[in-house]
């Protein structure tokens, strides 16, 4: 006996259990035993009235009931007297949208001798229920045909049947718009059997091309832990397949053949019996990316920190060599054979001054003079001598606005930056090329990302310098930025050139990128703050005064000893009056103890316990009109925070004509320079 499909209009698509292909309200011929329910003379059985499923006699038309069960009532809702009683009562508790389904598949089972089908029918009480009915053609006592049948109420197996519809429309929706990418992978054919959209991006691969593919075929060669994919792949289905779920990193590859640093959730996926895996795929190439240059950010701070206590240490012993250095020439005549000996310390210590000073800007500690300047003027200015740096094989070409760019930078820095990346560019191109320097302006979005950083939104000026040089690999790029980290042959570079451009952009406010591709060549961006003040003016400065000392009293402070004993010398020998300190406690006290007039503060920066600001932020409640001058080759962070506005500074090390020109120029100001900064 066939199966009449109902109509997915008026059954809402409802999965019964019909032949594939029949129509609706087709009724298929089958063989059934005619069943022992009805004597000869038409009454029915008494044991049908104990069956579930209600039995019925019906004429051939389905308009009248001849014999009904019992549970016949119990489905419809109808008596059975009702029913035999009214013609066309039958018809009418049929759902009212089924009827013409109904009446078309009686015609078909009247036609082909048997059939069955499914519709809905309305109980008197107003409740809809679906029942499923099997007919088929019998001869009556009297000749006639009529039609015997079961019906069976399936309203729980439809709604059941609705639900798993639903979950299901669920699932696949969810399935289709998951942000992780989703593979569905049978380990019997070791292939994927299907992927959602996500995947698809992810990958840059179609999913014909996927569903063809397994997770070798998608996996890097290398994986995070250095071993093959091979290594891991069996054993991790194993590991699910026996029941564990599993997460875990992975890389694999797109279509470009790009890494994608993914994390992996793989599951167990029983379907219909089968043996499947869920794999959930989330691309964290990004995050990892990011990760990396925290790491290597950090890793950079930490050397710098090392670097920058080196160089201040080192930059008192130079300046006590430096300094010792021009006492002794002072004492010295003209021809004494000794003067070239001591031309030769101040050239070894002008040598150790360059690579402290490298150390220094690395490691963001330097001393800086900053002033807004045109970044436009200054590379303009700076065209000659990167010619000549950088030889005539290399060809410059300078892509410069005609708009003033301002930026508040100490510009001999920035100079030095500009020469550094050109000379690295020069020995990227041994054989010549083209070297390209960029001025743009740029600005940067809130939340923002520039290299791992977030610069604060606002206005940028970018200084790009690019070469088609050889270009650097991975794991060179990775080390670009750290001090004495070279590539070059021994004797032909420190190491320091590009850790000094990170250090001078970083300490100046601003933002460095190095793209690099080997072979094609290499660019660097520099993001810095755009300044809304003036451009400062370039007037000449006015010829200084070579005098010696202008007398007084000066108050030395500092915790190196021999550098201390030094410069009291070089300034008594200038006729200056000297009270010294180790530190700020002691400073205080010799001022309060001696009572002498002190016309200026000579401080070191950074001391032990209270910094030299700190220490002249006190003094001055006690010597409100004395003049101030610091001197340092490092520069912590906290105590840059705290430098007077307007600060001098002398940078060690220093020859004793520095010295004295600085504390000239001290005394000579204005005004006092004593009064902190506002912490930010």
């Amino acid at each position: 006996m066939s199966r009449t499909k109902t109509s997915p209009d008026a059954l809402g698509d409802a999965a019964a259990p019909v032949e594939a292909g029949a129509a609706p309200g087709d009724a298929r011929r089958r063989t059934l035993p005619v069943p022992p329910f009805v004597a000869p003379d038409g009454a029915a059985h008494p044991a049908t009235d104990r069956m579930r499923d209600a039995f019925w006699v019906a004429s051939a038309g389905w308009t009248r009931l001849i014999v009904a069960s019992a549970a016949f009532e119990r489905i419809l809702g109808v008596s059975r007297e009702e029913v035999m009683q009214e013609p066309e009562r039958l018809r009418k508790v049929v759902h009212p949208d089924d009827l013409d389904r109904v009446v078309a598949s009686i015609a078909e089972i009247h036609r082909t001798g048997a059939g069955e089908l499914e519709y809905r029918i309305v109980r008197p009480d107003g409740q809809v229920r679906w029942v499923h009915s099997r007919a088929f053609v019998q001869p009556g006592p009297d000749g006639s045909s009529r039609m015997i049948g079961f019906t069976s109420d399936v309203t729980e197996r439809r709604s059941a049947e609705a639900a798993l519809r639903e979950s299901e429309t669920r699932f696949r929706t969810l399935f289709e718009h998951a942000f992780e990418a989703i593979f569905v992978f049978d380990p019997d054919a070791r292939r994927f059997i299907d992927c959602n959209p996500s995947a698809v991006r992810l990958l840059g691969l179609s999913r014909e091309a996927l569903l063809e593919l397994g997770p070798e075929a998608i996996s890097a060669p290398v994986q995070v832990d250095g071993h093959s994919p091979e290594a891991h792949i069996s054993e991790k289905l194993e590991q699910v397949l026996s029941g564990q779920h599993l997460s875990f990193d992975w890389v694999l590859l797109d279509a470009e053949g790009q890494e994608r640093h993914c994390q992996v959730h793989l599951t167990r996926l029983p379907v219909d019996g089968r043996r499947l895996l869920r794999a959930s795929v989330i691309d964290v190439t990004e995050t990892r990316r990011l990760e990396a240059q925290l790491r290597h950010a950090q890793r950079l701070e930490a050397v710098g920190r090392l670097a920058g206590g080196i160089a201040h240490d080192f930059n008192n012993v130079l300046s006590v060599i430096v300094a010792s250095a021009d006492l002794v020439r002072r004492h010295l005549g003209d021809a004494s054979p000794a003067l070239a000996h001591l031309e030769d310390i101040h050239a070894a210590a002008d040598r150790a001054a360059a690579l402290t000073r490298q150390l220094l800007a690395f490691s963001r500690r330097q001393v800086l003079a900053p002033r807004v300047v045109d970044l436009r003027r200054t590379v303009e200015q700076l065209r000659r001598l990167i010619e000549r740096l950088i030889g005539e094989d290399i060809e410059v070409h300078y892509a410069l606005p005609d708009a003033p760019m301002p930026v508040e930078v100490d510009v001999a820095q920035v100079e030095q930056v500009l020469l550094n990346l050109a000379v690295n560019a020069r020995d990227a191109m041994p054989g010549g090329g083209h070297l390209s320097i960029e001025l743009s302006h740029a600005f940067i979005e809130a939340g923002a990302s520039f290299e791992g950083e977030q610069p604060a939104e606002g206005a940028y000026v970018r200084l790009s310098v690019s070469d088609d040089g050889c270009g650097m690999e991975p794991e060179v790029l990775a080390h670009i930025f750290e001090p004495f980290y070279t590539t070059k042959a021994p004797g032909q570079g420190s190491g320091l050139g590009l850790s000094t451009v990170y250090g001078i952009v970083k300490q100046s406010g601003g933002y460095i990128r190095v793209r690099s591709q080997p072979r094609i060549g290499t660019r660097f961006d520099i993001l810095f703050p755009r300044s809304p003040k003036a451009i400062a003016g370039s007037e000449p400065e006015e010829p200084r005064r070579r005098e010696e000392g202008m007398g007084g009293w000066i108050l030395v402070v500092e915790d190196d000893d021999l550098l201390r004993r030094v410069v009291r010398r070089m300034l008594e020998a200038a006729g200056y009056s000297v009270l010294s300190a180790a530190n700020a406690n002691e400073a205080v006290a010799a001022v309060r103890r001696e009572g002498v007039e002190i016309r200026l503060v000579l401080t070191d920066v950074v001391m032990p316990g209270r910094s030299g600001p700190e220490l002249v932020e006190q003094l001055a409640r006690e010597l409100p009109e004395v003049k101030v001058l610091f001197m340092s080759g490092y520069i912590e962070a906290a105590s840059e925070r705290r430098l007077p506005q307007g600060a001098r500074v002398l940078k060690k090390p220093f020859t004793q004509a520095e010295l004295l020109e600085a504390v000239r120029e001290g005394l000579e100001a204005g005004a006092a320079a004593h009064r902190p900064a506002a912490d930010p």
